[in-house]
């Protein structure tokens, strides 16, 4: 018989449906017979609430756009519990920022960050941009200065400024391939797109 004076169980245990407890009294001292009589027995068990928890939802901004992942993966989330995060871009995307309508975030530009809960449910979204390649290149007698000859890409909705260069003895003629979106050819700068989120 095991003496359970000061012994803890856990909820698991108690909230079992084989626990129970035994008590008995018995002389080891001699084996002469007794009788022992228990006036009072007090089993107190002890409760610790837990706090809530709230639900957090990853999201991908387009769905196509790449992936937004909890890596903690342990959602229902306490408040103030500290969440690690992850986006990854698919194919032709790129990852720009993250946004969220409650919580915080360390880092809204890292694609591996840390999401601290609200106390409320939480949608945490990853937003991504798609991207192409322009391909430039020349025929003889000149050149482009302006991105260059290469194959460069950029965010859709990049505007791209487009230099032509003619060497001396000829005269700039024309564009060629896709050009149905250029417009005024003289500008030398190149403007990023503004951060849509």
């Amino acid at each position: 018989m095991d003496d359970v004076w000061g012994t803890t169980w856990t909820a698991a245990e108690i909230n079992a449906a084989t626990f129970g407890i035994y008590f008995a009294v018995g002389n080891n001292h001699n084996k002469q017979s007794s009788t022992a009589s228990v006036d009072f027995i007090r089993v107190t068990v002890y409760y610790t609430p837990l706090p809530p928890t709230y639900d957090l939802t990853m999201a991908a901004d387009p769905a196509e756009g790449g992936t937004a992942t909890d890596l903690t993966a342990e959602s229902p989330y306490a408040e103030e519990t500290e969440v690690e995060i992850k986006a990854e871009a698919a194919d032709g995307y790129r990852f720009v920022n993250w946004t969220a309508p409650a919580g915080t975030l360390d880092d809204d530009e890292a694609a591996e960050a840390t999401f601290t809960m609200p106390g409320e449910d939480v949608t945490v979204t990853a937003h991504f941009i798609k991207q192409y390649d322009l391909t430039v290149d020349s025929t003889e007698g000149g050149l482009v200065t302006n991105p260059g000859e290469d194959t460069f890409t950029y965010d859709e909705g990049t505007v791209v400024d487009l230099v032509a260069e003619a060497e001396e003895g000829y005269r700039f003629d024309e564009w060629t391939g896709d050009v149905d979106t250029i417009a005024d050819l003289s500008l030398i700068h190149i403007s990023e797109p503004t951060r849509p989120y």
